[in-house]
C-alpha cells in the first residue's frame, strides 16, 4: 500500500473510485445477461433483509477503521507537537547551564529543529528519516548526562532538562514508529472481501430498469471505495499529502527567533 503515497490524492482517489465503479458495475451488468429482472424482483424481499444485515455490519466495520485510523494520525500530530516542545523547553532550560555548554547545546537545538523542517519531515514522506536529526539527538543527550553540576541550581536544571530529554527522546521514537506501521494487511484482506460481499449481494435485487440499478450499485461502490481512500490516507499518518505537517516545528523556529 506505501506505493499510493507517491502520487497525489486526487489521483489515487479518481483511480481507486473509478476503478471499483467500473468493476462493481460491470460484475452487475453480468449477472443481469444471465438472470432476468423477475426472477431477481421474485426475492427482493428476503434479499433486502439480508442486504441489510451485511451492510450494517460493513458500515460498522468501516467506521471503526475510519475512527482508528483518525485517532491515530491526531496522535502522531500530538506526538510531534510534544517532541517540538520538549526542544523548547530543553532550549529555555540551557540559560541554567553553564556559559560552554549552554552556548552549545542552544546552537545544536537550533540546529535540530533546522534539520526537522528541512530534513527530516520530507525524508518521513518516503518512510525514512534524517541521520543528521539522529545523531544531534545522541550528541544533545552525551552532553547533558555528562555534565557535573557544582552547585544546587545547576543540578536542578540538569534534572529537568534529563527529564524533558527523555520526553524528546520518546517523542521522536514513537514518531519514527508511527510512520512505519499501519492497518495489518489482514484487515486490509477482510475490508476488501466485506466490500466485495456487500456490492456483489446487492445484484440480487431485481429493477426492471437496468440503468437505474447500475446508478444504485455505482454509489454503493463509490462510497466504499471512497472510505478506503480515506482509510489509506490516514493509515501512515507522516506520509502523502495528507501528512501531518511541520507547523509545531515553524512555531518553535519562530518563537525562538522573536527570544533572541
Amino acid at each position: 500500500m506505501l506505493w499510493i503515497y507517491a502520487i497525489p490524492t486526487w489521483l489515487f482517489t479518481i483511480i481507486t473510485v473509478g476503478t471499483l465503479c467500473s468493476i462493481a458495475c460491470l460484475g452487475h451488468w453480468l449477472v443481469r445477461r444471465f438472470l432476468s429482472p423477475r426472477l431477481l424482483i421474485q426475492n427482493n424481499d428476503v434479499a433486502g433483509f439480508i442486504m441489510s444485515i451485511i451492510g450494517t455490519a460493513y458500515a460498522v466495520l468501516l467506521s471503526f477503521m475510519v475512527v482508528v485510523v483518525w485517532q491515530q494520525y491526531n496522535a502522531s500530530d500530538e506526538t510531534a507537537s510534544a517532541e517540538a516542545g520538549a526542544i523548547a523547553d530543553l532550549h529555555h532550560l540551557s540559560e541554567g547551564l553553564p556559559a560552554p555548554l549552554s552556548a552549545g547545546l542552544k546552537e545544536e537545538l537550533d540546529e535540530y529543529i533546522r534539520v526537522m523542517i528541512g530534513q527530516e519531515w520530507p525524508a518521513m514522506k518516503r518512510g525514512n528519516w534524517s541521520s543528521r536529526a539522529q545523531a544531534l539527538s545522541r550528541i544533545m543527550a552525551r552532553q547533558i548526562i555528562a555534565f557535573q553540576p557544582k552547585n544546587a541550581a545547576q543540578q536542578s536544571v540538569q534534572q529537568q532538562a534529563l527529564s524533558v530529554l527523555r520526553t524528546m527522546l520518546d517523542a521522536r521514537r514513537q514518531r519514527l514508529h508511527d510512520n512505519e506501521t499501519g492497518i495489518p494487511r489482514i484487515l486490509w484482506w477482510t475490508l476488501c472481501a466485506a466490500g466485495a460481499v456487500t456490492v456483489a449481494f446487492s445484484y440480487l435485487f431485481g429493477l426492471e430498469n437496468m440503468k437505474i440499478q447500475l446508478i444504485m450499485t455505482a454509489a454503493l461502490a463509490t462510497t466504499i471505495s471512497l472510505t478506503f481512500v480515506l482509510i489509506a490516507e490516514l493509515d501512515y499518518p507522516f506520509r502523502g499529502d495528507t501528512a501531518v505537517s511541520p507547523h509545531s516545528w515553524y512555531q518553535i523556529q519562530r518563537q525562538l527567533d522573536s527570544d533572541r
